[in-house]
């Protein structure tokens, strides 16, 4: 059995136009190329299969792409949207491993212990997690080796699972396959090393020339990796940002855009099991200036409709004094209400309907009118007390009464303290002293009536009988056995 340490790469090819796409997925099919920097210094770095097909080429200027291909749709993308598009791509990571460590820029790496449990052969696993990532509005390689970099080198060169054979499967790649700074690729070239194979073949004296670098290109090269995985912690708060080439000024608009961003901010909370608590919007104003609005749900929900009012509602009652030109939505996670289900009990709601239930109120009364009643701290024979937030398990559920309330009431006689607390009953089968005593609790009742009700309860504990609700009636001045608590 194979025990070795495996782990996965998910890489994204040109991520900063992923990226766009993922937040405008109406210019999917159309050329499109990525220009990066401004006036004579901006370069194409990135284009589109038909962007290609028509004779784009990266590192041409704009000017020059405009001139070969008119029809191109040219597009800077910023950094915050670029960074939206990868921590979705490491919110994926994490739904199917807790040790994830970005890797590169463009991919992530996730070690793959205890996942062959759930995933019958690395190609299953390496399906599973193409998919969701494909569903989180990215397209993605995949490759799985026994070390960091070469599942890296195996995703981006679209080789799969490689684990056990990455020196043969990675012999015939280019040596910048591995790549190293931009001065040894030069150095290995002028040298005619321009496969791995080539360098994974040079002897051992290779670090006297070029250095360490070199050595630890060459132990890649051979198949193994000294790289060890430095995993980081989950994200905390969850942001979508997106930028515009044109100004917005109505509401409807913005709200479109809006829904399709918290879409997406709930899909990535739902790789952590956590739904919205809180919505922050930063809206980019023009010329210059920012605008920020909150929404408070009124429960943690995933509901994207209510979120989506909730929202719109609040950047109607405040409104951003100026044109946007883009926005940013972050959102803070929270679990589910929990709800503890019982065996033996009624069926318990589905906490995300309860969640969304409870946005929807939200939206239509205020998040401050919706809530569950309370009492306001009177003493009501009788009254359903409330319950509690959460349901102890089986093994943990505390001891509780019951009141068996008797058909005939039997007619005792109370003894009474000084304090009128009572102290003795006897009659109606019962005799003894009375140990402890709750009360009273005033009822009175139809007094409008031809036989009004005026009178209190005790709770007594009997000594070497149990405890019993008494009732004492004011009109007749007696006092009766009305329950007892098993």
């Amino acid at each position: 059995m194979d025990t070795t340490t495996k782990y996965a790469c998910a890489l994204i090819p040109g991520l900063p136009l992923q990226a766009l796409r993922r937040v405008q997925p109406e210019v999917g099919d159309c050329p499109l190329a990525i220009v990066h920097g401004h006036g004579s210094k901006a370069l194409i770095v990135n284009a589109s299969r038909a962007a290609l097909q028509a004779g784009i080429f990266l590192g041409m200027s704009p000017v020059q792409a405009k001139s070969i291909a008119p029809a191109v749709i040219l597009r800077s993308v910023s950094e915050r949207v670029i960074d939206s598009a990868r921590q979705a791509l490491i919110d994926v990571a994490f739904s199917f491993s807790p040790n994830v460590m970005p890797l590169g820029g463009d991919s992530v790496v996730l070690d793959m212990t205890g996942l062959f449990s759930m995933y019958p052969s690395p190609h299953s696993f390496a399906a599973a997690i193409e998919a969701t990532i494909t569903k989180a509005g990215l397209m993605a390689r995949i490759g799985i080796a026994n070390g960091p970099r070469l599942a890296r080198v195996a995703a981006k060169a679209g080789l799969g699972v490689i684990s056990g054979q990455e020196a043969t499967a990675i012999a015939n790649l280019p040596v910048s396959a591995l790549e190293p700074s931009e001065k040894l690729l030069q150095t290995l070239i002028s040298l005619g090393i321009t496969s791995v194979g080539q360098l994974a073949s040079l002897g051992s004296g290779i670090g006297d020339r070029l250095g360490l670098e070199a050595v630890n290109l060459q132990i890649l090269a051979r198949g193994k990796d000294v790289l060890v995985l430095d995993p980081i912690a989950p994200n905390k708060t969850f942001q979508e940002a997106v930028d515009l080439e044109w100004t917005i000024d109505r509401i409807e608009q913005l709200s479109f855009l809006m829904s399709a961003s918290i879409e997406r901010l709930v899909l990535r909370l739902d790789s952590h099991n956590l739904v919205p608590s809180i919505l922050i919007v930063s809206l980019n104003l023009e010329p210059v200036g920012e605008h920020i609005v909150s929404a408070h749900p009124a429960a943690p929900t995933a509901d994207i409709r209510s979120l989506s009012n909730l929202v719109r509602r609040a950047i109607e009652k405040d409104p951003p004094p100026a044109p946007v030109l883009g926005f940013s939505l972050q959102a803070e996670g929270a679990p589910a209400i929990p709800v503890q289900g019982d065996l033996f009990g009624v069926p318990m709601p589905n906490p995300r309907e309860l969640g969304a239930l409870l946005g929807r109120l939200g939206v239509l009364a205020g998040a401050d009118s919706v809530g569950a009643p309370d009492d306001d701290g009177a003493i009501v024979p009788f009254a359903p007390r409330r319950l509690p937030q959460s349901r102890p398990s089986l093994g943990q559920r505390p001891m509780i009464l019951a009141a068996r309330r008797l058909a005939e009431l039997p007619k005792v006689q109370v003894s009474l303290k000084q304090d009128g607390r009572p102290s003795y009953v006897y009659g109606g089968g019962l005799s003894g002293p009375i140990n402890r005593a709750a009360g009273p609790w005033g009822v009175e009742k139809g007094w409008w009536t031809e036989q009004p009700v005026k009178g209190a309860n005790w709770d007594v504990e009997v000594a070497q009988h149990g405890v019993y609700r008494l009732w004492h009636d004011f009109i007749s001045d007696q006092w009766f056995i009305e329950s007892v608590w098993d």
